[in-house]
Order: C-alpha cells, then sequence, then structure tokens
C-alpha cells in the first residue's frame, strides 16, 4: 500500500486486491464443496438409524446452523423429549457425527466437529500443503 501511494501506481493495488478476491471466491467454493460432501457421508451414516433417521436427518438439518448442542436444545428445536433427544445423541455419537466434548455425565455438549473443521485455518492449510 506504501508503494501504490507514493508512486501513484493503481495498477499494482489493483492486481493485490483481485489476487486477493480470487483466493478467497475459491476458498470460498472449496469449503462450500466439502460441506455437501460431508452432508452425503452424514446422510449415509444416518439412514443405519433405522425408525430414528427421520428424526436424525432433522437433527443434522439444525446442526448447520447450531453445530454445538446439548440434549435440551435438541429436544427443543426438534419437538422430542429429552429422553428421545439424549438417545438421538448417543446414536449420533456411535455413527461418527457427533462429539461429546465436556466429558460429564450431565449437561453434555456435542459437537459436530467434522463441520466445524472445514472453517479451521490450520486443516485448510494443511489441505493445501497436502496438495503442493
Amino acid at each position: 500500500m506504501t508503494v501504490v501511494r507514493t508512486s501513484n501506481d493503481i495498477e499494482h493495488w489493483l492486481k493485490f486486491f483481485l489476487v486477493g478476491v480470487a483466493e478467497t471466491a475459491d476458498n470460498g467454493k472449496l469449503t462450500f464443496e466439502k460441506i455437501i460432501a460431508l452432508r452425503q457421508r452424514s446422510e449415509q451414516r444416518i439412514m443405519a438409524l433405522g425408525k430414528r433417521a427421520k428424526i436424525g436427518q432433522d437433527l443434522l438439518k439444525q446442526l448447520y446452523s447450531q453445530p454445538i448442542m446439548n440434549a435440551k436444545q435438541m429436544s427443543e428445536r426438534l419437538g422430542i423429549t429429552y429422553a428421545s433427544a439424549s438417545t438421538l445423541a448417543k446414536s449420533f455419537e456411535e455413527i461418527g457425527i457427533f462429539k461429546e466434548i465436556t466429558g460429564f455425565k450431565r449437561n453434555r455438549l456435542f459437537l459436530f466437529a467434522e463441520y466445524l473443521d472445514l472453517f479451521s485455518s490450520r486443516a485448510q492449510r494443511r489441505e493445501k500443503d497436502a496438495a503442493r
């Protein structure tokens, strides 16, 4: 920016700005594609829940706007009992969608870790390094 200001080289600044826009767009597209792939994998896992698959899909949809929940929040959002929400959370743990993050027996929080990892700059850097 100092070079642009002192030499009035607006072309250099525009190139710098457009490269940033292009990289941001590429990263956004890549993240979106990964979200779609994650959703497909997660839906396949949920189909293994049998009669709970429908409510499991409803929970999965909720997780994209709130990827950390407790059983009370699940029961409220899905309109199911606390016991049903706890059972569903346990099932999501078993099929690898949830990670329980408190270590408690009560007031447990469940994390949709794979989803949040998509937004981790550390994870994105590892993937870029691996692609090189």
